[in-house]
């Protein structure tokens, strides 16, 4: 490397710390552009929702899963980013899915383990792929953050059995079930945003009723134990902004 003329030799460790720097910049600021800001205490900030570009793209790529016989829930879609979930019992004939099409490129996520997330529980990291300019970012099993610091760990057996038991729902692309969308999206909000942005607030709403269902008060349960009654009442309210504070109160688990 030449600083001001000066011809200076860098050690292969800050080499590979420096190279792993650019590659985070590159990969985890165009995703966050799509996936909302993560980390950041009260951020509010939405993901745009998907352009017709996206569907369209989203709709090519679910088909040549299907064509594989590849068992997939779309999680979430928006603009330039879709997030799905495949059967890990799927996962050979995914990774090979992947290798064979050449219109994949494979990306380091930004939160795996290239940059020192862990997973836990024998839990797959995820991966993310472009394809047509559009990200797709593929769980094995629905991810929660971890309390504890760059730590994700897979929902419990309850809520990942659902995912594939629940019949497939969808015109064009196979969807994930109601409340396994309710659970991810609400510990996104509480774990990883640690915020409610408007368009979340407006979806816990209009999904208000399935707080009543036995099925997600034990999947809530599975997640919040002792805080679930607590949480639940807060849900049935509204009292979005006041539920993340109170949940880091709770002492009682």
């Amino acid at each position: 490397m030449m600083i001001a003329g000066i011809e200076k030799e860098i050690d292969e460790k800050y080499f590979f710390e420096f190279a792993a720097t650019v590659l985070r910049a590159g990969s985890e600021m165009d995703y966050i552009r799509q996936k909302g800001t993560p980390d950041r205490k009260h951020d509010r900030r939405q993901a745009i929702e998907a352009g017709e570009a996206t569907w369209e793209t989203a709709e090519a790529f679910c088909e040549g899963l299907e064509k594989c016989g590849i068992d997939y829930r779309v999680v979430e879609l928006h603009d330039r980013l879709a997030t799905l979930i495949v059967n890990p019992q799927d996962f050979a004939f995914f990774r090979s899915y992947v290798e064979n099409n050449r219109g994949l490129r494979r990306l380091q996520h930004p939160h795996g383990e290239f940059f020192q997330y862990r997973f836990l529980q024998q839990m797959r990291p995820f991966e993310l792929l472009k394809y047509q300019d559009i990200y797709f970012e593929i769980y094995f099993q629905l991810p929660c953050r971890s309390v504890a610091p760059r730590t994700w760990i897979p929902f419990d057996e309850i809520v990942q059995q659902r995912i594939w038991k629940a019949e497939a729902r969808g015109t064009h692309m196979e969807e994930l079930d109601s409340i396994a969308r309710y659970i991810y999206r609400l510990c996104w909000c509480i774990f990883v945003n640690r915020a409610f942005a408007d368009a979340d607030e407006d979806f816990f709403d209009r999904n208000v009723n399935l707080l009543a269902e036995k099925e997600m008060a034990d999947c809530l349960a599975s997640v919040f134990f002792k805080y679930t009654a607590r949480l639940t009442e807060l849900l049935k309210r509204g009292e979005y902004p006041s539920l993340i504070s109170d949940y880091y109160a709770f002492d009682q688990y």
